[in-house]
């Protein structure tokens, strides 16, 4: 329950990562007094283009104090050496750890906001414009919601996205086995015309937080606000369900996608560090 945590240090993932992507996974940990202090999970990554590394998940490490998350990539420095791999990646830490021999990149940064139980008072602090785009689109008839299943209609809308954006999309049975492991996890929230699915993502509530995941909005659904029913979706969603914080996922600073997240949120951004440490190899 350590409020760094996220939904990727848990260990469902390395069932996912194994198989279904066939990676090879090295998960650390760190124990003191019979309790967990310390996570650090870590999986190989040989690419043509990237060279030969090993990466944790999103979320990457967490640990108690800075000493046992020294300890912690200490024995993950070992491992890369010992397979003479090029560098370790550690994505985006929820702290700044005391970690020298580590290279920290801030070009982007989370986006956090804190939740309370009436939906009323959240709506009240989402900037005026952006209020009035989500109340446009809701009276054109397009609304958000949820279910526990992945749909065939959700599926090609996101894979759409995907293509439009340049980006390979992960297939159906990663999403499948998504919700099979981590079940009552994940919520997959559609954003719903009068006739079709036009966009959504998935939220995944975990500890005190909702997450907005995978978010798939094709350019022809940008007319229809469908960013904005989204975030305000997961925002509601949150509240309804007695989660005290939103984290709307990362942006690259002074993005588009950076600036429309901060009219939803008054709260001051959490900046991500991604870490890294060049062992001798050539970064790319």
């Amino acid at each position: 329950h350590d409020p760094l945590a996220t939904f990727f240090q848990l260990s469902g993932w390395q069932h996912i990562l194994e198989s279904l992507w066939k990676l090879e996974t090295h998960y650390f940990y760190a124990e003191e007094n019979g309790a967990i202090s310390g996570v650090l999970p870590l999986f190989r990554v040989n690419s043509r283009l990237f060279g030969h590394s090993f990466s944790s998940l999103p979320g990457g490490l967490i640990a108690d104090n800075d000493q046992v998350a020294r300890e912690l990539v200490a024995h993950a420095i070992d491992l890369v050496q010992q397979e003479n791999a090029q560098y370790l990646i550690i994505r985006d830490s929820r702290a700044a750890w005391n970690l020298p021999q580590l290279v920290v990149t801030q070009d982007h940064c989370t986006f956090v906001g804190s939740l309370a139980a009436d939906k009323d008072e959240i709506w009240s602090r989402i900037r005026y414009k952006e209020r009035g785009q989500i109340e446009k689109a809701t009276a054109r008839g397009v609304e958000a919601r949820t279910s526990s299943e992945l749909t065939d209609e959700f599926f090609q809308v996101y894979c759409r996205a995907m293509h439009a954006k340049g980006t390979p999309p992960y297939s159906r049975e990663f999403f499948t086995t998504l919700l099979e492991t981590f079940r009552s996890r994940f919520v997959l929230l559609a954003i719903h015309t009068t006739d079709h699915i036009a966009a959504g993502g998935f939220i995944a509530p975990f500890n005190n937080t909702v997450y907005c995941t995978w978010a798939a909005i094709p350019p022809e659904s940008y007319s229809l606000n469908a960013s904005h029913l989204l975030l305000w979706g997961t925002m509601r969603y949150g509240c309804e369900n007695g989660f005290h914080w939103v984290d709307l996922g990362r942006s690259l600073h002074n993005s588009g996608s950076f600036h429309f997240k901060s009219c939803l949120l008054y709260t001051s951004d959490a900046a991500d560090e991604e870490d890294s440490v060049d062992l001798g190899g050539r970064r790319i």
